[in-house]
C-alpha cells in the first residue's frame, strides 16, 4: 500500500467519525427537545387538573349542586398533597360555615 492509499484511508475514517459524532449530537440535541417538551405537557397537564380540581371545591363550598358545577372531583386523589394552594375540602367548607356563622 503506498502513500497515498494510506492517507485516503485516514481521512475517510476521519469523515466517517466526523459524520459519526455529528448526527450523534444532533440525537442527542433531538431527544432533549422532545424530553422538554414531555415535561413541558406533563406540567401544563398537572396544572389544569389541579385547576379543575379548585373549581370543583370552590363550587362545592358555595354549595352549588354536583350536577351544575364545573371542574371535576380529585379523582387521583393527590390534590390535598401536589396541588398548591388547594386546601383539603373539609377545610375549605368548614371555613365557609364559620364565616356564615359570624354573619348571623
Amino acid at each position: 500500500m503506498n502513500h497515498f492509499e494510506r492517507t485516503y484511508r485516514d481521512v475517510r475514517r476521519v469523515m466517517v467519525t466526523t459524520t459519526l459524532l455529528v448526527i450523534g449530537a444532533m440525537l442527542l440535541v433531538a431527544w432533549s427537545i422532545v424530553d422538554s417538551h414531555d415535561h413541558a405537557m406533563e406540567s401544563a397537564t398537572h396544572r389544569q387538573y389541579c385547576s379543575e380540581v379548585g373549581i370543583w371545591r370552590a363550587e362545592a363550598a358555595r354549595g352549588i349542586p354536583v350536577v351544575e358545577r364545573t371542574g371535576h372531583p380529585d379523582y387521583n386523589g393527590i390534590a390535598d398533597q401536589q396541588c398548591m394552594g388547594i386546601r383539603p375540602a373539609g377545610y375549605a367548607e368548614g371555613k365557609q360555615h364559620q364565616l356564615a356563622s359570624r354573619i348571623h
